[in-house]
């Protein structure tokens, strides 16, 4: 090979690395409406303290970061959580004195004053907070109490109370979640499926005698039943039409995650240290997957999916493996991009609020998962300002756009006020990103981009000729645009 053919053909190489282009046209095809629920929080009534969200204006905080949908009284709180009495610490059975003694859980107040302790978040409380943002409560039902007590009556006539009490405040539309994750060998009661799918009709029924217009949400199985069809259909044909939702919990990453993990994977799939990686998959694959199990019955048409609870995992921070607070809003934000592209109804982020009393930053915020800070202030972190942007998503139609990378994921919607709304995920070494929207516009309303390093809000990002717009990326990042006529 000469000389010259050795110079044309780096150059060659050169030009296809430096000058690759990555092109997007936006449709006038609509794939579905987004649900307005996908920015929901869970609350924990021992750590979102009355204090906390009066003098730091949570609810303000959530509003103008488009939560629908707040989870009340918690997680794992449901299944010893006794709604007439909200004074008694985390984790604690009131109808069980052999745990009242325990104190691990953060905000300890001794027994002897559970009936006085007003700090934590009562039921009153919460429902006052969803009337204020004009939302339907979504409350839990602890089931796992009076199986322990081997009373189940007990705990079926504590949920009638409760659905009265919500009644008689003038509340008809609601949700109830039946207890946690009852299948999960560390609950504080462990039942099969068909034990769960028993206790699912038995509880509905009493719920929807008082408040018909409830809607019943479960969490059956861990998430690898979930594709196992015999047994979802085996659940749905003693439970199916006693519930509206099936819920799923997705932890991105446990044991395993971290930022090389992500870049790794041009569509985040959802893994963790016990999959083989052939059960790996997207999580929009995910919900299709459920949905298609669920929906080859007609008589379940009207079950839909949802997350009451998902995040990263926590991350091994010893072996260095920790997201920073950038990366951890990225990951976040892909995983609330797939939620929307599967049509998911609602979402719930874990946690809103946790170990607040115990959370000391002593160097750079690391392993921090909640949209706001833990410590004194409690501001709003990167994760509350890059996910708060699909605010601008929910309720309207994703429109559909075509591609010419598959490590450059978009989505597109029109609000009422025919604006147009962006969410580019750069999961490459791209730095430019070409956009036919079909229809011209004029400004760039406003821009939000998150990387590794930086956050940047700087609108010349977007040059805008016509109807083609030029987008500039930063590898593996996030960004958020808005375009006006």
């Amino acid at each position: 090979m000469t000389k010259e053919k050795v110079f044309i053909f780096i150059l060659s190489l050169c030009s296809s690395s430096l000058f690759s282009q990555v092109n997007a046209t936006l449709t006038d095809k609509q794939l579905h409406t987004i649900s307005p629920y996908l920015l929901g929080q869970n609350l924990s009534y021992f750590n979102d303290l009355d204090t906390i969200w009066s003098k730091y204006n949570v609810v303000e905080k959530l509003e103008a970061f488009g939560t629908k949908a707040l989870r009340y009284p918690g997680g794992e709180e449901t299944s010893r959580f006794h709604w007439e009495h909200p004074g008694v610490n985390g984790y604690v059975d009131y109808w069980d004195e052999k745990t009242w003694d325990r104190t691990g859980a953060s905000n300890y107040v001794k027994p002897k004053y559970w009936d006085t302790n007003q700090k934590f978040m009562s039921l009153d409380d919460y429902l006052s907070h969803c009337k204020k943002m004009k939302i339907p409560p979504l409350v839990g039902v602890n089931i796992s109490s009076g199986l322990k007590a081997n009373d189940i009556k007990r705990s079926v006539a504590e949920a009638q109370r409760m659905a009265k009490h919500i009644k008689s405040k003038g509340i008809e539309e609601l949700g109830f979640y039946l207890d946690n994750e009852m299948w999960h060998h560390a609950s504080y009661v462990q039942i099969s499926f068909e034990k769960y799918a028993l206790e699912t009709v038995r509880f509905s029924k009493k719920l929807k005698k008082i408040l018909p217009k409830s809607k019943i949400y479960v969490n059956p199985f861990g998430d690898g039943y979930l594709y196992q069809s015999r047994v979802l259909k085996a659940y749905l044909s003693v439970a199916g039409k006693a519930i509206d939702y099936i819920d799923v919990h997705w932890y991105w990453a446990r044991k395993i995650a971290s930022w090389k993990l992500w870049k790794s994977q041009p569509r985040l799939h959802f893994c963790n240290k016990w999959r083989k990686p052939k059960d790996q998959r997207t999580l929009v694959n995910e919900i299709e997957l459920i949905k298609h199990i669920i929906h080859q019955d007609p008589k379940y048409a009207h079950i839909g999916i949802c997350a009451l609870e998902w995040n990263v995992a926590p991350q091994n921070v010893k072996a260095g493996m920790a997201l920073t607070e950038n990366q951890t809003a990225l990951v976040q934000s892909e995983m609330m991009l797939q939620f929307i592209q599967g049509d998911m109804h609602m979402a719930c982020m874990w946690p809103l609020s946790w170990g607040v009393n115990k959370y000391k930053r002593t160097g750079p915020r690391i392993n921090f998962r909640s949209i706001m800070d833990q410590e004194e202030g409690y501001k709003e972190g990167t994760s509350y300002h890059l996910l708060s942007k699909y605010k601008n998503f929910l309720g309207n139609n994703l429109i559909e756009i075509t591609t010419n990378n598959k490590a450059v994921h978009i989505i597109a919607a029109k609000d009422k006020s025919k604006n147009l709304h962006f969410m580019v995920l750069n999961k490459s070494s791209e730095r430019k990103l070409h956009l036919n929207t079909q229809t011209n516009y004029t400004k760039v309303d406003a821009l939000y981009s998150v990387d590794e390093h930086q956050i940047d809000q700087n609108t010349h990002k977007v040059n805008i000729e016509g109807n083609k717009l030029t987008i500039d990326m930063s590898p593996f990042s996030m960004t958020y645009f808005a375009l006006k006529n």
